[in-house]
């Protein structure tokens, strides 16, 4: 545009100053290869700089790449797995159905990376669970594995990780204390229906195994 404006100033110049019709042509022709040559110039500056912005980018970009990229290693099914509970788990406070949470504990190992560390944090459940009862009957516990969190933050499958415990009974001390009843204290007779067996207990660091799953891909910095 700046150009445009300077050659419509130099061609009211040239009209105003009496010229020769040779000048004014000569004038003419010089005004138009200065607008036509200077713009061209111009742009195959900025196509240059365009070029050189591009493939510094280019490079800068494939270098982030060669940098960021994620190495990626596979963990095979049925890879073995460690856990060890992280509280003392008791069948008088939990349900079953209820959430634990267990650690990893050892690591895990694949291609001679780290895929699943040491005490990493593992998601379970109580699977199964029964409450003493009267009679002498002790409670019965099961806990089990689900899953664990791998280097990459991802979720890895767990198999055939359970433990089952129970409580001890005390049938022998129900069923002495019905006998004595029934033959010498017969007011107490029903005293061993009252005698209940112990809560189902696993302590603090008991260590269960399992199985990864299924096979899984970890990726890796």
């Amino acid at each position: 545009m700046l150009l445009i404006i300077r050659f419509i100033n130099l061609f009211i110049m040239i009209s105003l100053f009496k010229v020769s019709s040779v000048r004014r042509v000569i004038a003419l022709f010089m005004a138009v290869l200065f607008i036509s040559v200077v713009p061209s110039a111009h742009a195959h500056s900025l196509a240059n700089l365009s070029e050189t912005q591009i493939s510094s980018r280019l490079n800068t970009n494939i270098k982030v790449r060669e940098i960021t990229s994620d190495i990626e290693i596979t963990i095979k099914a049925g890879t073995p797995i460690d856990f060890k509970t992280t509280e003392s788990l008791t069948s008088k406070s939990l349900t079953e159905g209820q959430a634990i949470k267990l650690k990893v504990a050892s690591d895990v190992i694949a291609d001679g990376k780290v895929v699943i560390g040491y005490g990493s944090i593992a998601k379970g459940k109580v699977s199964k669970l029964k409450k003493r009862k009267m009679g002498g009957n002790g409670a019965e516990m099961e806990i089990i594995v689900q899953s664990v969190q791998a280097v990459d933050g991802s979720s890895i499958v767990i198999e055939n990780a359970k433990l089952f415990t129970e409580g001890d009974d005390k049938k022998a001390l129900a069923w002495g204390l019905f006998a004595i009843s029934f033959l010498f204290l017969w007011p107490l007779i029903l005293s061993p229906l009252f005698v209940k067996g112990e809560h189902a207990i696993i302590t603090e660091g008991t260590v269960l195994s399992g199985h990864i799953a299924q096979t899984a891909i970890i990726k890796m910095k």
